[in-house]
């Protein structure tokens, strides 16, 4: 993702779910911090068959407390709400939270999912929690073509229709500079979420 900020463009692989989810029995997960990526270590050792790991470069806030069980297939509903229901993985995810705290000092209720098990997918869960929410939005650093929320998107359509918000990068290239300074070129820092949250809040 865009977690390698640093070293340019070409080091910041934006369409590597797309990819790696087209391949026949390839899991692909994305972990949130280091508890969860023990976890998924853990679980990946005891799968039979390949497993793409999608792991950000760098420090990233933690944000899991004890031990992670982590499931391929699974979920975690990290935080509940019935405005808007957000669907993220890995680094993001402690920015998605930052972002629904805003929120709800401002009467707006968000559910947040962690969908770290990007392949195979908790289809129950998304289906939920599409149910409980007014609103769907998917949040990635990754190109929304082809990413995580097309692969959510695929599952409401087929089941479960209803206004899905795709916030990622949109069909670009990043940039050789600081992470903070190219995620807020691309709507993905705190800031730009709750703004964009707090938009489709009003819908």
């Amino acid at each position: 993702g865009l977690t390698a900020a640093k070293l340019g463009p070409g080091y910041q692989i934006l369409e590597d779910i797309s990819l790696m989810a087209s391949l026949p029995n390839m899991a692909v997960v994305c972990p949130a911090d280091y508890r969860e990526t023990e976890a998924i270590l853990s679980a990946s050792l005891q799968k039979f068959g390949p497993v793409y790991i999608r792991l950000p470069i760098g420090k990233y806030s933690n944000v899991f407390e004890g031990k992670v069980d982590f499931e391929f297939g699974k979920s975690h509903v990290i935080r509940d709400g019935k405005d808007i229901c957000v669907f993220t993985m890995g680094p993001l995810l402690h920015r998605a939270i930052e972002a629904s705290e805003a929120l709800e000092k401002e009467g707006v209720s968000v559910r947040i999912v962690n969908l770290s098990s990007i392949k195979p997918l908790d289809k129950e869960q998304i289906i939920e929690s599409a149910k409980k929410c007014k609103i769907c939005v998917s949040i990635e650093d990754h190109n929304v073509i082809g990413g995580l929320g097309s692969r959510v998107s695929e599952v409401l359509s087929e089941v479960y229709p209803g206004r899905l918000f795709r916030i990622g990068m949109e069909d670009k290239f990043g940039e050789a500079i600081e992470i903070e300074e190219l995620y807020r070129r691309n709507n993905l820092d705190t800031d730009s979420l709750i703004h964009r949250l707090k938009e489709y809040a009003k819908m």
